[in-house]
């Protein structure tokens, strides 16, 4: 999976592990999946198989930032995700046991190129994203904006 164009190369920061996201959830679409850190390696996304990505370039949960989490668009992983809708609740769970509540504000189709949806934010916003269309040309991305913690 791929964006054919990449945001400029952010810094690794040294993060808290018990701070890194560990599950994805969204019970309206019976998505529950472990979280894999990932990152971007001479210009290829790595992505997990079993279950969602974390690009470690991004924003930890419930902080300042845009938190990117994508994953394959296969029926066990994020396939699902084409069914969500605003207002809809995605919860993420860190390490540590904290769980983050984000509300879905906006769902779109876009094509590789169209990297801005992974700038960072001001606020705390989540971004999911997964491939979509004929021959996975297009990108599914779902963001949400940071409510609460539970």
């Amino acid at each position: 999976m791929s964006f054919s164009e990449l945001p400029q190369p952010v810094e690794i920061q040294e993060k808290d592990p018990n701070k890194l996201p560990q599950r994805v959830i969204i019970p309206s679409h019976k998505i529950d999946l472990a979280i894999k850190e990932t990152e971007i390696l001479a210009g290829e996304w790595q992505v997990s198989a079993s279950g969602a990505s974390y690009l470690v370039q991004s924003a930890l949960p419930g902080e300042k930032g845009n938190m990117i989490i994508y994953g394959h668009n296969w029926r066990r992983l994020f396939g699902p995700l084409r069914w969500v809708k605003q207002g809809e609740e995605i919860l993420i769970k860190n390490k540590k046991g904290e769980s983050f509540i984000y509300e879905i504000v906006e769902t779109k189709v876009v094509s590789p190129s169209q990297v801005e949806v992974l700038l960072p934010t001001e606020e705390p916003t989540l971004t999911l994203y997964t491939c979509f269309g004929f021959l996975d040309s297009k990108r599914f991305v779902v963001v949400g904006k940071f409510k609460r913690v539970i």
